[in-house]
């Protein structure tokens, strides 16, 4: 057994002992935190294969897979976003895009995996006619058993508009992403400033200098690439990896059967980097995530137990205890408080987030005030590849700051709710690393706000700060996706497809500047700026219209989430009220009883609670081992 699968199938089992352990009641927060938990190791980990057209970002795929052909490629064209994912059988979807002009909506249906091509290449079906949106591959592959989806997309700076749109719009998704380019040509510009958006949406990825057969000597091609992609990207050259691979060698030596073959074809390091590190480090995350919940549900239960427990130590020492009174005071503030925090949640956020929303109309406003005023855009002395870098680059910041601070605007929101409410809540954060720890909201008083620390390895506490065990997660109730859903970066729900009407459209045109004859080029210069105005126009009301619902999806998350938060806190500060007060009504007879009673629930507490440190720490020294 994988070490990954034994540490899943452990957790899946102390799942099971915690749901023995829970009462039956009728607020079921305890069990809906183990549900979600256990859910969070089924999370599929998305790695998003972009680049140029013409790169061999397919082919390279299906040597990865063994596969000659299951990825369309020998001179095909990809379309549409292709998936791939582990599968008991072979087979293929064909999502379509719903028709706005008749209501029609989407459909899906199953296609033969040898028929991809059909509806995923631009050769079988130019201008993507057939309206597909994505493409699903299933096959029994064993390295993506994992829950690891490897994603084909369109190159950009195609001949379509779409595809370029296409792979803009996926990025959001992508948990890790590998970079193709060319041994060919060298990099460029648009390359560069293409994986510079990509790192923006999503920090994690790997480059790959693919047709290194091509060449006669790959080694200052991969040098040069990685000093250009550190400097576009702005990190040490030392921290880019660039492999450089050759899928058709890859082929050969299979076919040859020839080790020493496979190994110059550079194969191996990407296998390793794939399926080692970003595998691992995929199980890690989503280990972790468990992890979390479970410790959330643990400590709702073991609360009301150890609360008792420390009641009847007092009693027995003949303290006065003020707990009761404190615990009905803190359930009364909940069951009083609800309705008000939200709506306080709801007034804040429809106050504060048309600011942000205004924000980035004005940028792209400003953007096309700047590209009207200016008189010869395109004189001799401008280059309109940097012109035209300068507008996209401009749109993708103002997205990107609109996102951020609606991002900003929620974790705030949520550090309030936390106050008011006195309960905890974890925000996952977006990080340059893999995968970070959440970040906590502390629990501060009615009338502060609490500061949003890095959340470090946290004891399991019960309410009244009693510590009844240490474990390697993260503790409360976490909202999942409201800074960055899933394990990747969120920014690209916000940016997706925003900048297509301009990077897929003035490919063309721009392709032509680049070729065309001296005294042609200053007319298509000047017809791409009469359009470029209204190019951006469009684009800031597509990117309107994304704020528009991105905001409604975050604040619905914001608003599940203090709901289930005080949920929570409510069954468990009952049942803690229900335990302290049999203590207090109690003789010294009836103490004996219930610690009798008590004693194995609070011992099987640390139990689990030692069971779930001692899985946080093999999580955490997972590693890749080499193939």
């Amino acid at each position: 057994m994988r070490r990954a699968d034994e540490l899943r199938a452990r957790l899946d089992g102390l799942a099971r002992d915690l749901v023995e352990l829970l009462p039956d009641e009728p607020d079921r927060g305890a069990h809906d935190a183990i549900d979600r938990a256990r859910s969070a190791l089924t999370q599929p980990f998305y790695v998003v294969v972009c680049g140029e057209y013409s790169r061999g970002k397919s082919t390279l795929l299906n040597a990865l897979m063994g596969r000659p052909g299951l990825f369309p490629e020998g001179g095909l064209t990809t379309s549409v976003v292709t998936q791939l994912a582990w599968g008991a059988q072979e087979r293929a979807f064909v999502t379509t895009h719903p028709d706005p002009a008749t209501s029609r909506p989407g459909r899906r249906f199953e296609v033969p995996l040898s028929e991809v091509s059909r509806y995923a290449t631009e050769e079988a079906d130019p201008g993507n006619a057939q309206a597909v949106a994505v493409v699903e591959m299933f096959a029994p592959i064993p390295q993506l058993r994992s829950g690891l989806v490897l994603v084909d997309t369109p190159g950009i700076s195609s001949i379509r508009a779409a595809h370029t749109e296409a792979t803009y719009a996926f990025l959001g998704t992508a948990d890790a992403v590998l970079f193709v380019t060319g041994a060919r040509e060298p990099l460029t510009a648009y390359e560069l400033a293409f994986l510079h958006d990509v790192v923006a949406q999503c920090p994690t990825f790997t480059a790959v200098v693919a047709q290194i057969d091509d060449v006669p000597d790959w080694r200052p091609i991969v040098d040069d690439a990685r000093t250009k992609i550190a400097t576009a990207v702005r990190r040490n050259r030392a921290d880019v990896t660039v492999l450089p691979v050759s899928a058709y060698r890859a082929f050969d030596a299979a076919a040859e059967h020839d080790p020493a073959l496979r190994q110059r074809s550079g194969l191996p390091e990407l296998e390793e980097v794939l399926w080692g590190q970003l595998t691992i480090g995929c199980e890690k995350a989503r280990i972790s995530a468990a992890l979390s919940g479970l410790a959330q549900a643990l400590e709702h239960e073991a609360a009301p137990v150890a609360n008792a427990w420390q009641e009847l130590a007092e009693a027995d020492a003949g303290v006065q205890s003020a707990e009761l009174t404190r615990l009905e005071l803190q359930l009364d503030n909940l069951r009083r408080g609800e309705s008000a925090w939200l709506q306080h949640l709801d007034k804040e956020f429809e106050r504060r987030s048309p600011m942000i929303r205004q924000d980035m109309a004005a940028a792209f406003q400003h953007l096309v005030l700047n590209i009207r005023t200016q008189t010869d855009l395109y004189g001799d002395d401008q280059d309109p590849d940097d012109v035209v870098q300068r507008a996209q680059r401009a749109m993708i910041d103002a997205a990107l700051e609109a996102e951020r601070a609606l991002s900003a605007l929620c974790g705030g929101l949520a550090a309030d709710a936390a106050a008011l409410a006195q309960i905890e809540l974890v925000t996952a954060q977006a990080s340059q690393q893999f995968w970070s720890p959440p970040q906590v909201v502390r629990q501060g008083t009615p009338s502060g706000t609490p500061s949003i620390q890095p959340a470090q390895t946290l004891k399991l506490s019960v309410r009244t700060g009693v510590t009844i065990a240490g474990v390697g997660a993260t503790v409360g109730g976490v909202i999942g996706g409201l800074v960055a859903p899933g394990v990747g970066n969120a920014a690209g729900a916000l940016i997706g497809g925003v900048v297509g009407h301009l990077a897929g459209w003035v490919v063309v045109t721009w392709e032509h500047i680049r070729t065309a004859r001296a005294d042609h080029r200053r007319k298509i210069a000047h017809r791409l700026t009469e359009r470029l105005p209204k190019l951006v126009e469009q684009a800031a009301r597509d990117a309107d219209d994304r704020f528009v619902a991105e905001a409604a999806r975050r604040l619905e998350v914001l608003r599940d989430t203090l709901t289930r938060g005080i949920a929570l806190d409510r069954a468990s500060l009952t049942r803690s009220i229900t335990l302290v007060d049999r203590t207090l009504t109690a003789d010294a007879s009836a103490r004996a009883a219930l610690r009798r009673e008590l004693a194995p629930r609070r011992e099987r507490h640390q139990q689990l609670a030692n069971q779930l440190s001692e899985l946080g720490d093999d999580v955490g020294s997972l590693e890749s081992r080499p193939r």
